[in-house]
């Protein structure tokens, strides 16, 4: 079964209503969106152990660093985190290759592994690696061809590299294409999110081909706020929630006003709660006011039987998305998974629109 056969309604979005049931990076952004990474919200502290201890030590001088790595390396040499927070260290004190060299490490970690890679795949776009992401994105599609997320995660990096029809035709291709029955279940909410993206290309590329695309699909998409997330751990539950300047909290469960405690009016609109696949999540916000915006996720539980490390979460933040103006910013974090973090909240990023 494919989305475009399904027997419930494909999710087209109505942009105008957001609570409507379905239907049949530039420096000057960078500059206002704060990344906060794990700062909790909830009670009880940070989430994770805090300055992790093969961290700790660290000078800021690369060839010293880097020397330190390789001493501390044979005691993590299977930790997924490591290598991803020894990279991060680097590539933010402006020595990419050494932070590409030790990232691309996670690749080695096991054979055939989707978690991995997804988790180098996000890290990659994040750095705007494009061409490493899309040949990494590739490889889950290979090894997880029965899931409509290695498609989407493939065709988004095809568009980081600029072939747009390419990315068009594959992303339209998922929702056209064969899936049982329970992974239709487990992925609720990728046909909007696909759908939305399917038009972001169309109205930023006006030479593209849609011939093969049903025209029922085709809607104007431009909003002021998009954010998306994506998650690298199956049977695992990321919350998205958004909080406007007037503390309006938007999330799955209700649309909520914590500073008056009583229902918001925040008109956003989430796509649906995916609790036991790899996201994504949408929210999009047509007519932003002016102020900050904060940007959360909660951690809400897995089902894992193995232990893969944590879950790490990519979210992609947008501004005037769908329009000339449009600006982006990936952001990516470790999530821990210990049973005293399930149901903590974390502040991604904070936008000032």
């Amino acid at each position: 079964m494919g989305y475009l056969d399904c027997p419930t309604p494909i999710y087209i979005i109505d942009i105008d209503d957001p609570n409507a049931d379905p239907i049949t990076l530039d420096r000057s952004f960078k500059e206002n969106i704060k990344q906060l990474g794990q700062e909790v919200l909830g009670p009880g502290g940070p989430i994770g152990p805090g300055i992790k201890n093969y961290l700790s030590k660290l000078t800021g001088k690369m060839s010293d660093d880097y020397l330190l790595y390789l001493k501390r390396r044979p005691d993590y040499a299977s930790s997924p985190s490591f290598y991803f927070d020894f990279a991060d260290w680097f590539y933010t004190h402006g020595d990419k290759k050494r932070a590409l060299r030790v990232l691309t490490s996670i690749a080695e970690l096991a054979l055939e592994d989707a978690a991995l890679y997804r988790m180098l795949a996000y890290r990659l776009k994040e750095y705007g690696e494009y061409p490493l992401e899309a040949f990494v994105c590739k490889k889950i599609v290979q090894w997880r061809p029965m899931e409509p997320q290695s498609y989407r995660d493939y065709a988004l990096a095809l568009a980081d590299n600029g072939k747009t029809q390419a990315a068009l035709d594959s992303l339209y291709s998922l929702l056209a294409r064969f899936y049982s029955r329970n992974i239709i279940n487990r992925n609720p909410g990728i046909d909007e999110v696909v759908v939305t993206e399917i038009n972001r290309l169309i109205a930023k590329n006006a030479n593209l081909n849609t011939s093969r695309i049903d025209k029922n699909l085709i809607i104007d998409v431009p909003v002021d706020i998009r954010v998306v997330i994506n998650w690298n751990m199956n049977n695992t539950n990321i919350n998205l929630r958004v909080t406007d300047p007037n503390d309006e909290v938007c999330h799955h469960y209700r649309y909520y006003d914590y500073r008056r405690n009583k229902s918001s009016t925040f008109d956003g609109r989430l796509s649906a709660d995916n609790t036991s696949g790899y996201g994504p999540e949408q929210f999009l916000l047509k007519n932003a006011i002016t102020g900050k915006y904060q940007i959360n996720v909660e951690y809400d539980g897995d089902r894992q039987f193995i232990d893969a490390g944590p879950t790490t979460i990519m979210a992609e933040i947008y501004t005037k998305y769908a329009d000339k103006a449009e600006q982006r910013r990936v952001i990516c974090l470790q999530m821990s998974s210990t049973k005293e973090n399930i149901g903590r909240v974390v502040t991604v990023a904070e936008i000032e629109f």
